[in-house]
């Protein structure tokens, strides 16, 4: 200003008022622990402007100017403080935004690390346990059949509840099993050409014994043979699972087990009169370790890990399962549909 005005003395201030502006920047960058843009670029705009509007004081002579200058002048700081505060205030959020990422992203690699090394404690227990318990099964079956003397009818009722009872924790011990083998990736596929009709066969053969102690019809009526492409074995765990909660779940009525085409594909389903679920069950039967409300108060035991397993299994054909009910005590539909041939390829890690 004092270069235009040809004001010797005027242009002192910007010689003494540099070094006081370096200064000023110097102040803002120590005092804020960083050299932040939004923050310093602030600091400064508002400085600049009260140290133009402040020299407008020594051009001015006219008295009310003067004063006019002087209001200006104490807005330009109080809404340049108001300002520079607001800067400073987003500066802390953005920074403690990163921060809080920091620790979450902490957290969640923690978490994953933690994850993997349930699976592989329980990929390890489970192996542990099959082994004793397939041989408690067998030295079972070798009492009952007399191999080590005579059983009376007392004795072969306890060694066939001890059976069920094994045979129950076998199946839990598997479906451990399952899950860490499809958590690690190392679930293997055996693809092949199989006539389904012939392995649901198989399955209302081995468990109509179980429906029958209930009182209950396992109806199977199919006898055309339908052949795909996938892993027997694991179609076989899909569909045994299917009809035994079926009749796990089901105290009186029928059983229906069906097989049709079906969109380029084959459609099982599994029907039964059984205790039926809610929408809320419908939507999350097929999460992991999921117990449904409609079975909680009642003796009928699970780890919530069967249909999880059966979902893997399926979607790994390029398939997919549902469930559906009409309501609590109308009994419930379980089905799977699978493409002819397997559309998606499936993880084949040993």
């Amino acid at each position: 200003i004092g270069s235009f005005t040809s004001d010797w003395a005027l242009s002192q201030y910007g010689l003494f008022g540099m070094p006081v502006f370096i200064a000023f920047l110097a102040y803002t960058v120590v005092r804020f622990k960083m050299f932040n843009v939004k923050m310093v670029g602030a600091a400064a705009l508002v400085f600049s402007l009260w140290g133009l509007v402040f020299s407008l004081l020594f051009l001015e002579t006219n008295f009310t100017a003067q004063l006019i200058v002087v209001m200006t002048l104490v807005l330009v700081s109080f809404f340049g403080v108001m300002l520079i505060r607001s800067v400073r205030q987003e500066v802390k959020r953005r920074e403690e935004i990163a921060q809080l990422a920091k620790t979450l992203e902490y957290a969640n690699i923690r978490l994953q690390e933690l994850d993997k090394q349930k699976t592989e404690f329980l990929s390890i227990a489970s192996h542990q346990l099959r082994t004793p318990l397939s041989i408690l099964k067998g030295y079972i079956e070798l009492i009952k059949d007399g191999g080590y003397g005579k059983v009376t009818k007392g004795t072969v009722e306890v060694l066939n509840n001890m059976d069920e009872s094994n045979e129950h924790l076998i199946k839990m011990v598997d479906d451990f099993l399952n899950i860490s083998r499809l958590e690690q990736g190392r679930t293997k596929y055996v693809f092949a050409d199989f006539d389904i009709t012939h392995l649901i066969d198989g399955i209302v053969f081995e468990l109509k014994k179980k429906a029958e102690d209930k009182n209950l019809v396992l109806e199977w009526l199919q006898k055309e043979p339908f052949h795909l492409v996938g892993d027997e074995e694991k179609i076989r765990h899909v569909i045994f699972n299917f009809v035994d909660n079926a009749a796990k779940y089901t105290n009186e009525g029928t059983i229906k087990v069906a097989i049709e085409k079906s969109d380029n594909g084959l459609k099982v389903t599994v029907r039964d009169h059984g205790f039926g679920f809610d929408k809320i069950d419908e939507a999350n039967f097929f999460q992991k370790f999921y117990r449904g409300e409609n079975v909680k108060g009642t003796n009928v035991t699970g780890t919530g890990l069967g249909l999880f397993v059966c979902k893997k299994f399926i979607e790994a054909h390029g398939g997919k399962v549902w469930a559906h009910s009409p309501g609590l005590g109308q009994g419930s539909e379980f089905g799977l549909w699978l493409p002819l041939i397997p559309t998606k390829p499936a993880e084949t890690k040993i």
